[in-house]
């Protein structure tokens, strides 16, 4: 139980893939021991991509029961979205993450889809011969795409190239940028902002240029977002409230009930 919160908590807190999950708990394995298969001839002894990807992907750590993840007698076993799938109309067991974070683990797999956890070349292709120093923190400003390295005749580029039927409106076929200027301004910038000698004296000049109504704006800002916040609180509590004093809800009407609650859940992290 508690390594299954571990690995939701390292998911949803710091965003790391499944290898990297399993690298930090292989590193204390008696605090974190691998699950153990039916089989024992199949055990590994340790935690492994897949491993940890089972226990992220089950929505049986909320306590409740679901069923219909898999179409298993039909178009061959394939994974059923989460909106087909059967949840009981009340917890069986003790849970041991919330569908809240259940729900925003989901989400961080969608948000850092095709991208690794460690910088360095890539080790599960043998064939990398390069490590790009930006991969996964540039994003195309037409069409928020995340862009790609590229090696060509020795120069490495980002480029954002979005399948034909995918280019949106005044965006070209492809946008190449060359690493050398990016690296170049992002070594002066540190090197004048983050470590400059006068960064202090700096910064307590702008402080004192700051207008007063940047900081009334500023304060509004957070008198809004305190009232989203507000908001987002009792429309769960409404939501939740409904589920209560229901007598026998229908289960289609708990699933629904369970995909809203995580969905508010997500607007609120956000």
């Amino acid at each position: 139980g508690p390594v299954v919160q571990t690995i939701f908590r390292l998911r949803i807190g710091e965003t790391l893939g499944y290898q990297a999950i399993a690298d930090r708990l292989n590193l204390d394995l008696d605090r974190y021991p691998p699950p153990e298969p039916i089989n024992p001839s199949r055990a590994v002894g340790k935690w492994t991509h897949s491993s940890v990807r089972d226990i992220l992907v089950n929505p049986k750590y909320t306590g409740y029961m679901v069923w219909n993840r898999r179409a298993t007698t039909s178009a061959g076993g394939r994974n059923n979205p989460p909106e087909e799938w059967v949840w009981s109309s009340r917890p069986t067991h003790e849970p041991l993450v919330s569908i809240e974070d259940f729900t925003i683990a989901q989400q961080v797999g969608r948000r850092r889809e095709g991208s690794r956890s460690r910088p360095g070349p890539n080790t599960a292709c043998p064939d990398a011969r390069r490590a790009y120093v930006l991969r996964s923190y540039l994003t195309c400003a037409v069409c928020d795409r995340r862009m790609f390295g590229k090696d060509s005749r020795g120069r490495v580029y980002y480029v954002c190239s979005p399948k034909r039927a995918y280019v949106p409106e005044g965006h070209p076929p492809s946008i190449w940028i060359r690493e050398e200027p990016l690296i170049k301004g992002l070594s002066d910038f540190f090197a004048r902002e983050i470590f400059g000698s006068g960064r202090r004296e700096r910064l307590q000049v702008m402080l004192g240029q700051v207008d007063d109504t940047e900081i009334q704006a500023h304060q509004e800002s957070i008198k809004g977002l305190e009232r989203s916040l507000q908001d987002l609180q009792r429309r769960q509590e409404r939501l939740l409230y409904s589920l209560e004093i229901m007598d026998d809800p229908d289960p289609l009407v708990v699933r629904d009930v369970n995909l809203r609650a995580g969905q508010l859940a997500v607007q609120r992290e956000s």
